[in-house]
């Protein structure tokens, strides 16, 4: 995890400091659907990915929106 420039009151702190977790969440997930080998658990795993990916892009969407708002 990199340091970031901005002050834990800031909302972009907070925003990548999701984002970040979210990743490591979606790995995490990831690599849990290749260990296992019920097909629900698979399914479960990879509709996780999926739905977390989406999160994850409202938190990437919401950084640019800041930076194009700060311009």
């Amino acid at each position: 995890m990199m340091i970031q420039p901005y002050s834990e009151s800031n909302p972009r702190y907070h925003a990548i400091m999701m984002r970040e977790r979210l990743t490591d969440l979606i790995d995490f997930a990831r690599d849990e659907t290749i260990k296992v080998s019920d097909p629900r658990a698979k399914a479960l795993f990879d509709k996780s990915v999926e739905v977390l990916t989406g999160l994850r892009k409202s938190f990437v969407d919401y950084e640019q929106n800041m930076e194009q708002v700060l311009r």
